[in-house]
Order: structure tokens, then sequence, then C-alpha cells
């Protein structure tokens, strides 16, 4: 953005400033966990691999809220069944020997407090014939990244005004106002 200048300002000294950045970082604890389980298994009838799959996992997340978890942090997400081809043979079509099921549970907790609740969980999963585990994720949720946003903001603002006093102050200046802000 350009402003053309008037008369007027041509005779407006430019005041002095100095640019200053100031920063501030703080380590946070997660409060978000997530766990993603399941169990993948073969068998000659697709009804017996999707049966087998089916009722290890419903027993087991029955079992998860036995452990404090709530309905609403467990769920379903993904369900497949999937042909097993013997490829000994060297054209198709190939012979269907088999299937494979497999199911994945994902746990997901919010809260300090709950995220040993993962680790039952995985230590519940190994009891259960679950043989899979997909991913364990720690996270921020975007309540708390916004508080310790406006707290790490806070603390740069106040670190880059120390810094211009302090600068000012060695070149025998005093500190008469903020310029502009420019946030990253």
């Amino acid at each position: 953005l350009s402003l053309a200048s008037s008369a007027h300002d041509e005779h407006r000294e430019e005041k002095p400033s100095i640019n200053i950045s100031g920063s501030a970082d703080k380590f946070v604890t997660p409060d978000v966990g997530e766990l993603v389980l399941g169990m993948q298994v073969e068998d000659k009838s697709a009804a017996n691999a999707q049966n087998k799959v089916s009722a290890v996992l419903t027993a087991f997340t029955g079992q998860l809220k036995s452990i404090g978890l709530n309905a609403n942090e467990i769920k379903t997400i993904q369900n497949s069944l999937n042909p097993v081809y013997d490829y000994s043979t060297k054209n198709p079509p190939y012979k269907i020997v088999g299937y494979t099921a497999s199911q994945q549970v994902q746990i997901r907790v919010t809260g300090e407090d709950r995220l040993n609740l993962l680790s039952k969980s995985i230590d519940l999963a190994t009891k259960n014939s679950i043989n899979t585990i997909n991913s364990l994720q720690f996270s921020v949720s975007p309540q708390r990244m916004r508080d310790v946003q406006k707290e790490l903001y806070s603390q740069a603002s106040i670190n880059a005004l120390e810094t211009a006093k302090s600068v000012l102050s060695s070149l025998g200046l005093r500190f008469v106002g903020v310029k502009n802000i420019n946030v990253n």
C-alpha cells in the first residue's frame, strides 16, 4: 500500500524508530490421545472370518468400558472382508482359498487424567488376542492450544517491550510508544 504524501507531510519529520522482535515458547503436555487397534483373521469361510473378528472385538469393546472408557470414546472405524487368492498358477483366474476379515477400533480420550486409559487399552488388547496396533498419537486440544497461544503472545510482547526499553536506554533514548505490531 502506498500513499501519496501531501505538502504538509513533506515538512513533517520522520520520528526515529527501531524494530524489535519478541518470542516465547512453552512445553505443553498433550491432553488428547488416540489409539487405533484391531484384529485380522484369515479363514477358509468368509462368514467364519468375519464372525471371529466381530466376536473378539465386541467382547473387547465391552471390556474397554470396564476400565473406564465411555462409549463415545470408542468407535469402529474400519471393517473389511477380502478374498485370499492362490497365485501359484501362472494365469488368471486365480483360485480363492480363503478370506481375510479385519476390523479396527479407535479409542480417543481427552484430558490429561484420561491418557493412562490408552496404555490400559493396549494391555487389555494383548490379553484379548487383538493382533494389530496401527497408531498411538498424542496431541493438544484446540481449546488448550488457543489458551497457550494467547499466553505466548502476551509473553512475547512483554519480552519485546523489555528488549526495546533496554536497547533505547543503552542509547540514552526513551521509549515513547509502539508504532507497529506484527504477530507471527
